[in-house]
């Protein structure tokens, strides 16, 4: 994927459309945690023509995106495939579906969109224009006045305190040992894991399991990416062993909400 273009100086100031933030441990200074976890989201405004080549770049790398319903306090998001778009006039996204169907949608209602491309997360909001059956359901949504954009740094490190499993590789034939855990903070390059286990051993890989919102009432995703564990720390107090651990090369739908998870931070670092 060739990189994104460098981003046109943004025709005003302030703040960006609003986002689902995802919930984070209170930052210690928002400004020293925006410094690490990413640049300042910047507006690009798309009646200009350096902004709207920018989207359009942007788009052109653009497969899969988030759309949320923005009706009653909606926090659920839905992943959805972005089909096409006609530049200047609308973006084609195949129709969401959950498990009792298409989500419901109508003509005229607002929906937030966020997509990235390679390591900046871009959000806006719209109206969907059309709703369509044929030949198969999508919806076209309005092509957006103003974007939001945030470059995420791989070394941004986003702390969290989630449960998680790092599933050691199989011996034998026989499957892998299951070390639980805790991961205390998280970036797009890699995590830190706190466990009572001490027996991994630095260079080994493994795979780590991770959902995210198991209970916040929006969509629970999960992630296992393959990964190899660089450090090992005893800590002090009996209170476990700590592990740095690297991701391989994680795959399209980890990669995705891995960046989810850290641009959101970032962003609402930015408010």
């Amino acid at each position: 994927m060739p990189p994104a273009p460098a981003a046109p100086p943004s025709p005003e100031a302030g703040t960006g459309p609003g986002h689902t933030a995802v919930p984070t441990p209170a930052a210690p200074s928002r400004a020293s945690e925006a410094q690490a976890a990413g640049r300042q989201m910047r507006k690009l405004a798309l009646a200009t023509e350096a902004g709207r080549d920018y989207f359009e770049a942007l788009c052109s790398d653009v497969r899969r995106v988030m759309l949320r319903p923005l009706r009653d306090g909606n926090a659920v998001e839905y992943a959805a495939t972005l089909a096409g778009r006609l530049d200047g006039s609308s973006l084609m996204i195949v129709w969401p579906s959950d498990r009792d169907g298409l989500v419901p949608m109508r003509a005229g209602e607002r929906v937030e969109v966020k997509f990235f491309s390679e390591r900046e997360l871009v959000i806006f909001q719209v109206d969907v224009g059309l709703c369509c059956f044929r030949p198969r359901p999508y919806l076209h949504l309005n092509w957006p006045k103003e974007v939001g954009a945030v470059e995420v740094r791989t070394v941004a490190r986003i702390p969290m305190a989630k449960p998680a499993v790092l599933v050691r590789a199989p011996v034998d034939g026989s499957p892998g040992e299951q070390v639980p855990g805790k991961v205390v903070d998280l970036s797009l390059g890699g995590a830190a894991l706190v466990s009572p286990n001490g027996a991994l051993v630095v260079g080994e890989l493994a795979e780590l399991l991770l959902t995210i919102n198991p209970d916040s009432g929006r969509v629970a995703v999960h992630v296992r990416p393959r990964c190899a564990v660089r450090s090992r720390r005893e800590l002090p107090a009996g209170e476990g062993f700590q592990y740095g651990i690297q991701f391989l090369e994680p795959t399209i739908n980890d990669r995705l909400v891995l960046l989810a998870i850290v641009g959101e931070a970032a962003l609402r670092r930015e408010e």
